[in-house]
């Protein structure tokens, strides 16, 4: 009864997930709420992140995973420690890009991404974290191979060319909704590069380090959808 209760509640979360930020894609396509919009986005990208952090550290370690010998208490040392990581290398790297143009290439953000430290939001970090987090989720859900069966730094590859994916569907919308802005007025190709490559780097670590061998939360990969739904409509 209970196991059935928590199941419908995981149902209704996603469904929430999907209108959501499909209504937020479909106003920003109005043009409806946009002080709103822009209020939210930087705090909208936190809290996703967090709440896939949240379901990450109160998964059910399953029979197969126990066998593994990943003890709750490291696992979950592990994601804090990969979390907060991730996060503040991310951020430091988007720094030193807005400054130098390297490795992304010449752009600078707008002001709708807030708070902001040196010109850089505070949510852009956290943003990485999520998109690697839902990428790895969709290679879990739609990839037949046991991946077990892949080396860590197989499965990161993957995982950076998913990141990469999302990111060019992405930079679509972002122009757009003035998130950032590029130099040269169009995406550099040394972006995508970069993305793959830091994505990969990333991912790796979280591998080695065994936070993302373990099945992720049903959300990830709807997180995964819904963000993309949320950025065509934004960009029709």
């Amino acid at each position: 009864m209970i196991e059935k209760l928590l199941n419908n509640l995981s149902n209704i979360k996603i469904v929430l997930i999907y209108v959501l930020l499909g209504f937020g894609g479909l106003w920003n396509y109005l043009g409806y709420f946009q002080n709103v919009m822009q209020t939210l986005a930087g705090p909208l990208i936190i809290i996703i992140s967090l709440i896939l952090l949240y379901e990450m550290q109160n998964k059910k370690f399953s029979a197969a995973e126990n066998l593994m010998e990943k003890s709750e208490s490291k696992y979950k040392k592990n994601l804090i420690f990969f979390f907060i990581f991730v996060v503040i290398a991310s951020w430091i790297l988007e720094f030193v890009g807005v400054k130098t143009g390297y490795p992304f290439g010449t752009y600078e953000y707008g002001k709708v991404l807030k708070p902001q430290i040196s010109s850089v939001p505070a949510a852009i970090g956290f943003a990485w974290f999520s998109t690697l987090i839902v990428s790895v989720g969709i290679m879990q859900k739609f990839t037949k191979i046991n991946l077990r069966l892949f080396s860590p730094l197989k499965k990161a590859l993957i995982a950076g060319f998913l990141m990469t994916v999302f990111d060019y569907v992405l930079e679509m919308a972002a122009i757009k909704l003035g998130y950032w802005t590029w130099q040269i007025g169009i995406v550099p190709t040394v972006n995508y590069l970069a993305w793959f490559v830091f994505g990969s780097m990333f991912a790796y670590i979280g591998y080695k380090f065994e936070v993302l061998d373990i099945r992720l939360p049903k959300s990830a990969h709807h997180f995964f959808f819904a963000q993309i739904i949320f950025f065509i409509i934004s960009i029709l």
